[in-house]
């Protein structure tokens, strides 16, 4: 079906739909889902988590970082419609890419679900950039006003400013790993779309992709460790948690509880779909470079050699043969003379009468004089060569 030589670009959407049918799509699809039920539970429950870390830090922290943690999360739930439009829209890419990639119609391209994932890459990407140059404002905003209000003269402010590069440096560098992974990413999908509709397969940017998601994978899964312990600690019987009861008898620590098993299992998603993620796009590499490097045109049966009926009754011509076969010349030798040759003419036989031979001298060439008239066909009149009419009878003569 796919392998029609009239129409390449048909074998090419075969070949990305047999790969992209696989149930490992299907799988990304169904954890973006999940994930965004996660993120709702998450960000309208984000208040109620924060209110005993508030009460914890009554005692402890000015009204300015109370008020930014009030913000934060009446802010969060703002932030959520946006996030929660383009997730929806990656975990539609996915399935309309399996739904796609599992019809066996050659109409039926996944093209529409990778131009989604294609679209939602150049948003990561434009975030991305938006983030680095903020974080960059950011850092210039407060190196200004640490400098105005005098604190650089003093060993706490010179402490606090490295305090601030230190994190400065560990944002930035964050921020850029997530820019470079926005770019693979960007080529990734744009390959697989471009190969949809082109005669070339093209992979671009899928190993980085993959190995991106791998080393974010590892990250993500530490900081995950990290919260099954926070966990582990509120909720068991250890000093920790009894400590933590003591120092703030009317905070409820169970209360957390909830919202932080939610994360870990969110946590949890977010590595496996990376994970699959990083599987898809290096298989995908390694999909296309042995279509590309080991393809073989098919193979046409030799069939024996059989003569048509019509010529074959046919007289075939005879050659004769040379009289002397090449001899290769070596270039050691001299070259011979001319009369080391064999007179190319053959003799003519002896039964045959030898054709007469003539000199140009016993030749006598006739040359015609010049005509310049002739007679009247009527009346015999000589007349002139060029005239017209005959002078005596009139006769047309032309």
């Amino acid at each position: 079906m796919y392998d029609a030589p009239f129409n390449p670009f048909y074998q090419n959407v075969g070949i990305i739909k047999n790969y992209f049918k696989k149930p490992i799509v299907l799988i990304l699809a169904i954890l973006q889902f999940v994930s965004l039920i996660g993120s709702a539970i998450v960000t309208f429950a984000l208040p109620s988590w924060l209110t005993p870390l508030m009460e914890m830090a009554n005692s402890e922290l000015p009204s300015e970082y109370r008020q930014i943690l009030s913000f934060s999360s009446s802010s969060s739930i703002v932030s959520f419609i946006p996030s929660l439009a383009l997730g929806v829209l990656l975990g539609v890419a996915y399935l309309l890419v399996f739904i796609k990639s599992k019809n066996d119609n050659p109409n039926a391209s996944p093209k529409a679900g990778f131009m989604i994932l294609f679209i939602l890459s150049i948003i990561e990407l434009v975030s991305s950039i938006i983030a680095c140059a903020v974080l960059v404002l950011i850092f210039f905003i407060l190196i200004i006003a640490l400098g105005a209000s005098g604190m650089l003269s003093s060993s706490e402010g010179i402490a606090g400013v490295a305090a601030i590069i230190m994190v400065a440096v560990i944002y930035a560098f964050l921020i850029f790993f997530l820019l470079f992974y926005s770019i693979n990413k960007l080529n990734y999908f744009k390959s697989v779309k471009n190969s949809l509709s082109s005669i070339e397969l093209q992979n671009k940017g899928a190993g980085a992709y993959g190995v991106i998601n791998m080393i974010m994978a590892v990250f993500v899964a530490l900081y995950t460790i990290i919260l099954i312990f926070i966990a582990f600690m509120l909720g068991g019987a250890n000093p920790i948690s009894r400590e933590l009861v003591r120092l703030y008898p009317n905070v409820s620590l169970s209360s957390m509880l909830p919202i932080l098993i939610v994360l870990i299992a969110m946590m949890l998603i977010s590595v496996v779909f990376m994970v699959l993620s990083a599987i898809l796009a290096l298989g995908y590499k390694k999909y296309i470079n042995n279509i590309k490097y080991n393809y073989r045109a098919p193979s046409i049966p030799e069939q024996p050699y059989q003569p048509n009926p019509v010529t074959a009754q046919m007289p075939q011509p005879v050659y004769p043969s040379p009289a002397q076969p090449f001899v290769p010349q070596d270039p050691q030798q001299p070259v011979p003379s001319q009369q080391d040759f064999a007179s190319p003419q053959e003799p003519y036989p002896q039964n045959s009468t030898e054709l007469p031979r003539y000199n140009a001298s016993d030749i006598d060439f006739i040359v015609p004089e010049e005509i310049d008239s002739y007679s009247c066909p009527t009346c015999g009149n000589p007349v002139d060569f060029d005239a017209f009419f005959c002078p005596k009878c009139g006769t047309k003569l032309k």
